[in-house]
């Protein structure tokens, strides 16, 4: 029998954020880490991480941002850690220490959104499955993760038990524009051939802080990945090339032509303040999938995992017991 769900007293808290995090890296994580590398679509090198726990409940299996790297995530993976779970990291292409797709190492740019579900079927296949103890799969997913996680679980829906979406990328917002005019200026791009030009408003990494107009509410947990960022080369990330935002936009698409395929648990988490993903699309993504539960957070901006302590220990509390709740003797598996 699965043992009964207990909250966690472990969360650290703004004020101690940096000294546990320090304890980690000299601790914990040098500890367990495994690393290594596959072949993904087109040739493309794709890095991983993994953590096997010797009694593991389940696998998680996080499902990164756009322009996120695994650092950002260490608190997260600990804590999932301590409640007997496994946890496997994939750097999405163009990610991280995975390979790029085009000769500039800090532009965001993908061929076709595809590759990104293709890489994580190769992931769960060669590594995942291969080494984790428990063969129950869970999926943790955040914003351009939440829509690799929801493809991936619309075209092959018999690997996962369960998902968590946090701030999910059903659809991306487009600033000031509309997404009929941004879908438009999109296709012209594409035929004037400017796949690998940065959108307007991105460019080159720029070293420096700028917490206010982040995803972030925790000031300690932006600054703890911006100095990481500062010292390592492949974690420099510049901004999105018009070709992402082309994949981005039919990945769009697909997820709503495909939602009917939907056929384990989700528990999908919303920030009223986002000002990246569409949370209309999120609405109609919740009412046309049986299978998927909304929770809203009002005042949370877009990283719901890195905002005020009371937010996120609400948001963790929920996603760990729906994951002990699925894994349990009366859960789906």
């Amino acid at each position: 029998m699965e043992k009964k769900w207990e909250r966690p007293d472990f969360y650290f808290g703004e004020d101690e954020f940096e000294d546990r995090m320090t304890m980690l890296g000299k601790t914990f994580r040098k500890q367990v880490d495994i690393d290594g590398d596959f072949e993904g679509c087109r040739g493309v090198r794709i890095h991983y991480t993994y953590l096997l726990h010797p009694e593991e409940r389940a696998a998680v299996v996080i499902s990164h941002g756009f322009c996120e790297v695994m650092p950002k995530y260490d608190e997260l993976i600990y804590y999932f850690y301590q409640l007997g779970y496994s946890v496997f990291f994939i750097d999405h292409r163009g990610h991280g220490r995975s390979g790029r797709c085009i000769d500039h190492p800090g532009k965001i740019y993908v061929d076709d959104f595809m590759d990104y579900i293709e890489d994580l079927k190769t992931y769960m296949d060669k590594v995942v499955t291969v080494f984790s103890r428990s063969k129950k799969y869970l999926l943790f997913a955040h914003s351009m993760g939440g829509a690799i996680g929801t493809l991936f679980l619309e075209h092959y829906p018999d690997y996962f038990q369960a998902a968590v979406l946090c701030a999910p990328m059903i659809e991306m917002q487009y600033g000031d524009l509309s997404p009929a005019v941004a879908k438009m200026i999109c296709f012209f791009a594409m035929r004037l051939h400017w796949q690998e030009r940065y959108l307007p408003g991105h460019g080159d990494y720029q070293p420096g802080y700028d917490f206010e107009n982040s995803a972030a509410m925790s000031r300690k947990r932006y600054d703890y990945i911006c100095h990481i960022r500062e010292k390592t080369p492949e974690y420099q990330l510049g901004g999105a090339t018009y070709g992402w935002m082309s994949a981005a936009v039919w990945a769009a698409k697909e997820i709503r032509r495909g939602v009917g395929n939907i056929r384990v648990p989700i528990l999908m988490f919303q920030a009223g303040r986002d000002t990246f993903v569409r949370t209309d699309a999120q609405d109609w993504f919740a009412e046309h999938s049986a299978q998927t539960k909304l929770v809203r957070f009002p005042e949370s901006k877009h990283e719901i995992y890195n905002a005020s302590d009371e937010i996120r220990k609400d948001f963790l509390n929920q996603a760990f017991a729906f994951f002990a709740e699925q894994i349990s003797d009366g859960g789906r598996g």
